[in-house]
């Protein structure tokens, strides 16, 4: 996929620069399991615009915006009855889940998670196999990853 702006209106972009290091072997390992191709380096980086006006094109009206985490259970216990093993790493942020596959969350999971994050900034979990068209569709379920918007 060729380089292109993010939005049609913008003309004048700055063209992705090419990629001069190797893809390292588990990211390597983990996008050709998700099926994606590689034959000509990593498969695609946003042109971005040179001008402030063209970024205003990109998001030039409200949107409603619904948090994830006002539908959930307040006491998260479908999330952390199916995790293994929960760590706050600090008293205030930042928690740890271990036992939980990303990519397996139910709806009722996933707005939980969505709450946790809004109450604690960070959650970490370790050794997921998820594929970037999963990780795509859980940040579109959390409302944190703009790309519906942004694409074509």
């Amino acid at each position: 996929m060729a380089p292109a702006p993010i939005d049609p209106a913008i003309v004048d972009v700055a063209t992705p620069k090419k990629d001069t290091l190797p893809i390292p072997a588990p990211a390597r390992q983990r996008l050709l399991k998700a099926g994606i191709d590689l034959s000509n380096g990593y498969p695609y980086r946003p042109s971005r615009p040179l001008y402030l006006q063209d970024v205003y094109k990109i998001r030039s009206a409200d949107r409603k915006h619904i948090d994830a985490g006002t539908r959930a259970d307040k006491s998260k216990k479908n999330l952390f009855a199916a995790a293994t093993k929960i760590t706050d790493i600090t008293a205030n942020i930042g928690t740890e889940i271990v036992g939980i596959q990303l990519k397996d969350l139910t709806p009722e999971q996933r707005d939980e998670l969505a709450l946790l994050i809004a109450e604690r900034s960070v959650v970490f979990f370790r050794n997921q196999d998820i594929s970037p068209q999963q990780q795509k569709e859980l940040g579109k379920c959390l409302k944190y990853h703009k790309s519906q918007e942004l694409q074509a």
